[in-house]
């Protein structure tokens, strides 16, 4: 059973070489926890997709889906290679990944691809005074 929203479809797949290549990126570039979730890498699968055809997806470590709050590893922002603006955050729960969210930061961007590295800033200790996540808007740029 997969950890996803009740809206994803499930799936079971490998990560394809884009999705594991920004999830390491994002790793490898934001998380203090680097070892912890680079160990992960190799073991995650894809256990749901969102259904719209949007980059988002849910993920299972050693096919173990984990439940609960999720805990922000990383967050981005940049541009998708259609050229819309889009904010990235990879999340864990209970210590393994979880989730690569990215979502477009304007209303109409319709159907976009997973934004390559290179194309993101990443952004450290976001969150406002009731922990939740500054607005991506104001960050974009």
């Amino acid at each position: 059973m997969s950890a996803s929203y009740s809206y994803h479809i499930s799936t079971s797949r490998l990560p394809t070489e884009d999705e594991l290549r920004l999830v390491e990126w994002l790793i490898a570039n934001s998380s203090p926890d680097f070892f912890k979730y680079a160990s992960q890498i190799p073991q995650l699968r894809v256990v749901s997709r969102c259904p719209c055809g949007c980059p988002p997806v849910d993920s299972a470590i050693a096919g173990r889906s984990r439940f609960g709050s999720p805990e922000v590893i990383a967050r981005a922002n940049g541009h998708s290679p259609e050229g819309t603006p889009v904010w990235v955050m990879l999340h864990s729960r209970q210590g393994e990944i979880a989730e690569l969210e990215v979502y477009p930061l304007a209303n109409d961007a319709g159907v976009f691809g997973l934004p390559k590295p290179e194309s993101l800033k990443v952004h450290n200790c976001l969150t406002t005074s009731e922990g939740k996540p500054t607005e991506p808007s104001t960050l974009a740029g």
